[in-house]
């Protein structure tokens, strides 16, 4: 009766992928939300101000969480924050890779096609939870206070503005142009 029919929209909800579907919609969604309280400078009523502080747990930030502040003396400065979080993704991917070509018992001919097609889910999983992050962290590198010189975010370091041909300033420009530009264009074309 109905707990056959429950039970049957159960199983095509979680097998059918819509509830991958659903999960990444609502990551998304608390990663915009918390990265609103960066981006805006508004004075949030408490109970809005409080959802988005929670939600910072879906940002995968993993570097301000407070457990990293306790184990490192000085905190990550911002370059540093941005190389492990650009670099992540592409170590968590090849990470995948290694597992998957491990795990299917056929000859290699033959699972390599279901391994690629694992790979490639995974891998725009892995993209897709990482992108908000690594977008604002390679974005902030060019938001300067100009009296200063230095970065808003982290007015520990030099703003790489002003050295153009430094270090900071190519992989920040780097960073940008592969994820807040190029993984959209990588969606949209595999979309198409």
């Amino acid at each position: 009766g109905s707990f056959e029919r429950v039970r049957g929209e159960f199983r095509e909800f979680f097998s059918g992928g819509r509830a991958v579907t659903m999960f990444k919609c609502l990551v998304g969604m608390y990663q915009i939300l918390a990265s609103w309280l960066d981006v805006f400078t508004v004075n949030w009523p408490e109970n809005t101000r409080s959802l988005m502080v929670s939600a910072n747990a879906a940002r995968l930030d993993l570097l301000s969480l407070p457990g990293f502040a306790c184990i490192l003396p000085r905190g990550f400065t911002h370059s540093e924050r941005l190389l492990v979080l650009a670099l992540a993704p592409m170590i968590i991917s090849m990470l995948l890779f290694a597992v998957l070509s491990r795990l299917q018992p056929m000859t290699y001919a033959k699972r390599m096609p279901r391994v690629y097609d694992q790979f490639c889910n995974a891998t725009l999983v892995v993209l897709f939870l990482f992108y908000p992050a690594v977008s604002l962290v390679s974005l902030s590198a060019y938001s300067c206070n100009q009296s200063l010189g230095l970065l808003s975010f982290d007015l520990r370091e030099e703003c790489p503005l002003y050295d153009t041909s430094g270090f900071d300033f190519a992989f920040s420009t780097a960073v940008v142009l592969v994820y807040p530009v190029g993984v959209p264009i990588l969606i949209y074309a595999l979309m198409v």
